[in-house]
C-alpha cells in the first residue's frame, strides 16, 4: 500500500489568493440605502417643508438610473434574461 502523504502547505492557496478584492459601493447602492431610510424614517411627516420635494422618488430614480448606467458602461444588458422573466413574458402574452 502506498503511504498517505499530506499535501504540502506551499500547495495550499493563501488567503490573499482566495480573497475577493474589495470594491466601494457605487451610487446605486447608496441611492437604494437612502430610499430605504426615507421610507422608514419618513422625514416629510415631521418636517412638512420636505413634502413637496418627494425625496424618496428622487432616491428611487437616482438608483435606477445609476444601475442602468453602471450595467451599460460594463457592457452588460440592462435586464438579464432569467427563466422567471421568460415565464412572466409568456404569461403576459
Amino acid at each position: 500500500m502506498a503511504p498517505c502523504i499530506a499535501p504540502d502547505a506551499a500547495d495550499a492557496p493563501t488567503a490573499a489568493a482566495i480573497a475577493v478584492p474589495a470594491t466601494k459601493p457605487d451610487v446605486a447602492f447608496w441611492a437604494i440605502y437612502a430610499f430605504t431610510a426615507l421610507l422608514f424614517f419618513r422625514p416629510q411627516d415631521t418636517l412638512p417643508f420636505l413634502e413637496p420635494l418627494h425625496l424618496s422618488d428622487i432616491a428611487a430614480v437616482t438608483a435606477l438610473v445609476a444601475l442602468v448606467v453602471n450595467r451599460l458602461s460594463r457592457g452588460k444588458p440592462v435586464i438579464s434574461p432569467t427563466p422567471e422573466l421568460w415565464g412572466w413574458r409568456a404569461w403576459r402574452s
